[in-house]
Order: structure tokens, then C-alpha cells, then sequence
């Protein structure tokens, strides 16, 4: 009967410590998922009653015609109209051209569930469900070893609380997936560099970091620079802590994203290639090189009229016989832009210098923010002076790099994640996995921020460059905050150090319980053993 009562006794015990742990570990993701849910709903305005959003400047026709919605509006089209057009009718024909994107799966779906008219805030609600699950599931993972680990995410969610950043969640840009992929990556670097190396949490970390950049790589052709940190962070954390896993997965994801990719580029070049090579030679590579690169690509000396002239100022009507000088050869003419720019250092340097100033400052001011208004009778563009940021022409965007107040953080944010990972590097036996994953997470970010600016201007020039780099001032933000936290980190990780010195140092020269000194700590002040201890 004791035996019994013992053993009931001990599975009660081990019940209630089993539940004591999971509350424990349970409280830290609750509380990091909802600063992450404060953070969306800050950004976005989704619970107000104006919620803020990124007008079309006619980009998202190419994904929501793939779903068969038309804007419910006098002109039947979403851009250029002066808001953030959001009602749609689902009574449409899905479109062929439709760009292949995984940012069309979410606008389908909930299309096909919102009967005859679709609003853009389900779309946004969408996107904030997603990154609320992704964010969890990084924080419990970070928080597997220690629950409080799980803080860890916060600088990944904490830039989107800016609405610079959160509203492009409420538009039909392929902006959305990217920001969202490279989001939940980030969140899955983070918290793979943190959790215990075999295991679930391990595994769950892995699955975030390659299901967020396959997510933000064919999204757009641009954003698919985003897998690159993520299948490195895939064999530097490989699931179950075997490199040659993480070797394989990331080869696998690899040749399983070229597929799409070759599509998206596929249909990208068809309706946007000469447009784009030429947005690439005369606002970009023409003018950096102080128009040396014309000359050397084989253009006529009048195409010099066009240099600073992003297509959609004129149409290429500066530039004599256009079709025959841009339009019929532009394929061998961008690939023999691109490698002029590697084999020229100093013009490559002012491209990507130019894009990373624009990183700087990434409100892209020039598409409407407000959901509310009348939109337009008939699609009206915002006057090229006015918004030099959008680079259609380089006597406005140039004044505009030079007066952003803000130019230069972009490459201090680089320079000091680097500096951090150093410093952590340095630090050897002594570093400890929550600052070695912040590091981490610098490193991803800013690499990330850099490839995506670089991509921006090797692929459309200057034009929309704020537009085209937004997804890297995200990175960047992130990076930014990383390091913030590693610096907060160690600072209050020195603080305890020293309180715990001093506590140990007064405990150490307090009397015991027999009104004198430890006989060790005696001995080490060279003193005789107290009478009573034998000083065995």
C-alpha cells in the first residue's frame, strides 16, 4: 500500500514539474509573440480606422489580374490614384501574363474565399497571421536551452512597427513576400544559432530559414539574393547538427527555386527587358562612368543624349533609332553592362554607393499611404520633379541622394555588424550563444541588405530606387538593431559580472557562522587556521 501511494505520489510530482516547465517556457514565446503583434499592428494601422497601405504605380496588375480581381473603381485600374485603391471585384478572368510570384498564392486564396469582393485589408491580415506563426515558432525554438532566449527575435520584428516598412503588407506588389520571407529567414538565423544543436527546435529553426528565403526568392527575380545568407545559415546550423544535412537540404532548396526562377526571369524579360537595360545603361552605368561605358559598349555617339533618362521620362524618344540602338539588342547589351560594371571597380562602387544612400531613407513617399479618398477618374502619375526619388530622371534623383540627411548610416550599419562579428570571434571560450547569435544575425542582415541594393541597380539602374531597395533597408534595419542588442547584451551581461564579483568578494570577508573567516580564504591571506579546525 506505501509502495502504491509513493508511486502516485511521484507521478504527481513529475506532472505538476512537467507543467511548472512547460508555463515556464511557454510565458517568454507569448510575451515575444505579442511585441511582435504590437509591432505589425503598429505599422499597419490594421485595428484603426485608416489603415495605411503602398499605392500602385502599376506593378501590382501583373499579380492580382492573375487572380481574376479588377479594382472597383471609375477606371477600372488601381495605379496612379491619388490612394491606396483597396476594393476589388472577383467577377474577373485570371490574365495569362500574370508574373509568377509567390506573392500571388496568398491573393488567390483569399480571393477564392471572399465572394464577390475582395479588400486589400484581408491580404494584409494574411501577412500578419503568417509572420505571427513564423515568429512564434523562432521563438520557441530560440527558447528550447534557456526560455528567455526568445527575445532574441525582437530585432527582427521590432522595424516593422515603422510603417515605412509594414505597409507595403496592405498592397499587390511581390514586396509583401519578400519582406515577409526574408523576415521569418532572419527570425530562423537567429534562433538556429541559439538553440541546442540536435533536436526539434534545431530543425524547426532550419525549416524557417529556408521556407522564408525560398518564400522571398521567387517572389521577384530581384529578391533572390535573399537565399543566398539562408542556405549558408543551412549548413553553418545544419538540422541535427550534421554539416553534411545541412550541405544536401541547401543544394536540394537550391535546384528546387531554380525552376520557378527561370520562369519568373523568363516572363520579367519578355515584358520588361528592353525597358529595364535601358533604365540600367542611362541612368546607372552611362552616367557613373561619365559616359565612357557608352562608347565601349558599342552605343553611337547620339545615344549620349539619353544619359540621366530613365525610359518612362520619354520612352527613349532622347535617344536617336531607339529600337535599333536599345530595343532589338538588349540582351547582349545587359550582360555587357554588368560585366563592365565588375571589371570597373570605381563605377561599381557608385552604384552600389547610390543605392545604399537610398536604403537610407526607405518611405518611397512618392506612392500613396492612405486607403481613404476617391480615387481618380483617370490614372494620374505623380510629376517627375516633384519626386526626384523615383529616378525616371537623374537631374532629380542625384539632388535627392545628396540630401538625404541619413546617407552614410547604411555603411556605418555594415561596418559595425562586421565589427561585431569580430569582436564575438575574438572573444573565444567566452562567448556565450545568446551573443554569438546576435552576430549571426548582424552578419545575415546586413550581407542581405547589401545584396538586395546590389541587385536593385544591376537590374533596372536608378529607377524607382527607393522602391527597389526597401527590402534591403529592412535588412539593414534589422542589422542595425542587432547590433543594439548585442551592445545592450554585453553591457548588462559585464553589469551582473561585476555585481556578482562584489557580492562574492563580501561573502568571501563576511564572519561565519562560528564569527570567523573561511579557513581557505585564510590560508590564501596567509593567516594561522583558526583554533577548533583541524586545517585538514
Amino acid at each position: 500500500m506505501i509502495a502504491i501511494q509513493n508511486e502516485l505520489l511521484e507521478r504527481v510530482l513529475r506532472v505538476d514539474r512537467s507543467v511548472r516547465t512547460g508555463a515556464t517556457r511557454a510565458v517568454p514565446v507569448a510575451v515575444v509573440t505579442s511585441l511582435c503583434l504590437v509591432a505589425l499592428l503598429l505599422g499597419t494601422g490594421l485595428l484603426g480606422p485608416s489603415p495605411r497601405g503602398a499605392g500602385d504605380n502599376g506593378d501590382g496588375f501583373r499579380l492580382y489580374c492573375g487572380a481574376g480581381l479588377v479594382p472597383d473603381t471609375p477606371s477600372g485600374r488601381s495605379n496612379w490614384q491619388g490612394i491606396v485603391v483597396s476594393a476589388f471585384r472577383t467577377d474577373g478572368s485570371p490574365c495569362r501574363g500574370a508574373a509568377p510570384s509567390s506573392a500571388l498564392l496568398p491573393i488567390s486564396v483569399t480571393a477564392s474565399f471572399s465572394g464577390p469582393a475582395w479588400d486589400l485589408r484581408t491580404l494584409g491580415w494574411t501577412w500578419v497571421v503568417v509572420l505571427i506563426i513564423g515568429f512564434g515558432l523562432a521563438a520557441a525554438a530560440a527558447g528550447a536551452a534557456r526560455p528567455w532566449r526568445a527575445l532574441i527575435i525582437l530585432p527582427v520584428a521590432a522595424p516593422l512597427a515603422l510603417p515605412w516598412f509594414s505597409r507595403f503588407l496592405l498592397s499587390t506588389y511581390a514586396e509583401p513576400a519578400g519582406l515577409v520571407g526574408t523576415a521569418l529567414a532572419l527570425a530562423g538565423i537567429a534562433a538556429a544559432a541559439v538553440s541546442p544543436p540536435r533536436g526539434t527546435s534545431r530543425s524547426i529553426a532550419v525549416a524557417l530559414i529556408l521556407g522564408g528565403g525560398v518564400l522571398a526568392a521567387t517572389a521577384k527575380p530581384a529578391f533572390v539574393v535573399v537565399l543566398l545568407p539562408a542556405l549558408a545559415a543551412c549548413v553553418l546550423f545544419p538540422p541535427a547538427a550534421r554539416r553534411r544535412v545541412g550541405v544536401f537540404v541547401a543544394v536540394l532548396v537550391a535546384i528546387t527555386v531554380a525552376v520557378p526562377l527561370h520562369s519568373a526571369l523568363t516572363a520579367q524579360d519578355r515584358a520588361y527587358g528592353a525597358v529595364n537595360t535601358h533604365n540600367l545603361l542611362f541612368t546607372a552605368v552611362g552616367p557613373e562612368s561619365e559616359g565612357h561605358a557608352l562608347g565601349r559598349l558599342g552605343l553611337p555617339a547620339s545615344a549620349a543624349r539619353g544619359l540621366g533618362s530613365g525610359f518612362y521620362l520619354d520612352a527613349g524618344a532622347s535617344i536617336p533609332q531607339w529600337d535599333a540602338v536599345v530595343g532589338s539588342r538588349w540582351p547582349e547589351l545587359r550582360d555587357e553592362a554588368r560585366a563592365y560594371v565588375l571589371s570597373h571597380p570605381r563605377t561599381a562602387w557608385r552604384m552600389i554607393n547610390s543605392a545604399l544612400i537610398a536604403v537610407s531613407d526607405p518611405r518611397v513617399t512618392y506612392l500613396p499611404t492612405s486607403l481613404e479618398g476617391t480615387p481618380h477618374a483617370v490614372p494620374i502619375a505623380p510629376p517627375v520633379p516633384t519626386f526626384g526619388e523615383q529616378g525616371a530622371s537623374g537631374q532629380t534623383l542625384k539632388p535627392w541622394l545628396d540630401s538625404r540627411p541619413l546617407g552614410r548610416l547604411p555603411l556605418v550599419v555594415l561596418g559595425l555588424a562586421f565589427l561585431v562579428a569580430i569582436a564575438e570571434t575574438a572573444r573565444g571560450r567566452r562567448r556565450s550563444p545568446t551573443s554569438s547569435a546576435l552576430a549571426a544575425l548582424c552578419v545575415a542582415a546586413v550581407c542581405s541588405m547589401l545584396l538586395v541594393a546590389t541587385s536593385a541597380v544591376l537590374g533596372d539602374g536608378y529607377f524607382e530606387l527607393p522602391k527597389h531597395t526597401w527590402l534591403a533597408a529592412y535588412a539593414g534595419s534589422v542589422g542595425a538593431a542587432a547590433v543594439l542588442f548585442y551592445v545592450f547584451r554585453l553591457a548588462a551581461a559585464s553589469t551582473v559580472r561585476e555585481r556578482g564579483w562584489r557580492r562574492a568578494r563580501v561573502d568571501r570577508s563576511s564572519p561565519n557562522r562560528r564569527g570567523t573567516l573561511e579557513p581557505a580564504r585564510e590560508a590564501r591571506r596567509g593567516s594561522a587556521v583558526p583554533e577548533g579546525r583541524t586545517g585538514d
